[in-house]
């Protein structure tokens, strides 16, 4: 990272790839060898539903997906047969699978705006259920969110010294590569460093960049009354995503029981419906294992979704509350590779390139 022209490069290799394997799996998809490696179905993530806007700085776009791709995403997927369900009616669906039809599942996290202004057409057009998880601290404005925040950050400074709890640093960000070698400096600190105090660290350093934290939160999240209006309409379910969005691995065991439990109470008070399923922020192995399994088992949740990657196993039956799902990445927007994926083959054939593929889709 402290080379940008060197992290420009890689970035622009990491891309390459990812394309060409997504092309290679659609095609042998496509030819119908392997139909067992689809499983049960998949469960699908998105974050942001939005038209496309062109910007020489993006690095959350790997997050955002147009409407259009979203509705050409349901179509491919109906066209293999696939059968859309609610995630609460996954495990009834689990125990008694049809092997003939699998299910396609659409969650998306965080509580974004846009999927209520543009993601509700597009599932209301093809009758399709979803739930939203929304971060209840986003919603109320409690937090901020630190990925935007310093997308804000970068785009505005050309060279920002700051300590964020890892030492100080001093870093150009002057062009197109800097800008983006800073977003993964800082993101690496948010994510290993304590999240309370890390991320007040960043606000604060934001704010004397003239960039407002809480500003970019309520231009971008739902606040509690659409929330309420969402979760009124027949085909949107809400669940819980934590209050503040924190690493959890580096959390005590009492403060995860606080970002789970307080989560469901902040949003049962925000819709008056009892959230049922919960989605663990960022959902790797490394941020929600085992621990984080047990105390959504514990705290009554019926299913709990990670980002760890492949597609619904019978085995998931057992497993309700470590649901694996396949992210839709807004740089490979074609629905040739909604179908590479949902057909399992690189979670079946690739394993380990399929993990760390997903890791950068995320």
């Amino acid at each position: 990272m402290n080379n940008p022209g060197l992290f420009a490069a890689k970035r622009t290799i990491k891309k390459t790839a990812i394309q060409t394997g997504l092309e290679l799996f659609s095609a042998a998809s496509a030819s119908g060898i392997f139909p067992s490696a689809r499983g049960l179905g998949s469960v699908f993530t998105l974050h942001r539903v939005e038209p496309y806007q062109y910007s020489r700085f993006d690095p959350n776009a790997h997050l955002s997906v147009t409407p259009d791709f979203l509705e050409k995403a349901i179509i491919e997927l109906k066209s293999k047969n696939y059968k859309a369900i609610a995630l609460d009616e996954l495990p009834s669906h689990l125990n008694d699978p049809d092997p003939k039809q699998p299910v396609m599942v659409f969650t998306l996290d965080d509580g974004y705006r846009n999927n209520c202004e543009y993601a509700l057409p597009v599932f209301k057009k093809h009758n399709i259920p979803f739930t939203v998880f929304a971060c209840s601290g986003f919603v109320t404005r409690q937090h901020s969110i630190w990925w935007e925040t310093i997308t804000e950050l970068a785009i505005k400074i050309n060279h920002l010294k700051f300590d964020l709890g890892n030492g100080p640093r001093s870093i150009e960000a002057g062009n197109l590569a800097e800008k983006y070698s800073l977003f993964c400096w800082l993101a690496h600190d948010v994510m290993m460093l304590d999240q309370d105090e890390v991320i007040g660290r960043l606000d604060e350093l934001a704010r004397e960049n003239g960039v407002q934290p809480i500003d970019i939160t309520d231009q971008l999240i739902m606040n509690d009354d659409e929330l309420k209006q969402l979760s009124s309409e027949p085909l949107a379910q809400i669940g819980a995503h934590t209050v503040s969005h924190p690493n959890l691995a580096l959390l005590t065991d009492k403060q995860v029981t606080f970002e789970l439990d307080q989560s469901r109470r902040d949003i049962e008070t925000m819709t008056s419906v009892r959230p049922t399923n919960i989605a663990f922020p960022y959902g790797k192995l490394e941020n929600a294992n085992q621990r984080e399994y047990q105390a959504a088992k514990a705290l009554g949740f019926e299913l709990a979704v990670s980002t760890e990657p492949d597609v619904l196993q019978a085995s998931a039956k057992n497993n309700l509350h470590s649901i694996q799902r396949i992210s839709l990445n807004g740089y490979y927007q074609s629905n040739r590779y909604v179908g590479a994926l949902a057909s399992g083959l690189p979670f079946k054939f690739f394993p380990r390139i399929a993990n760390k593929f997903q890791s950068l889709l995320r």
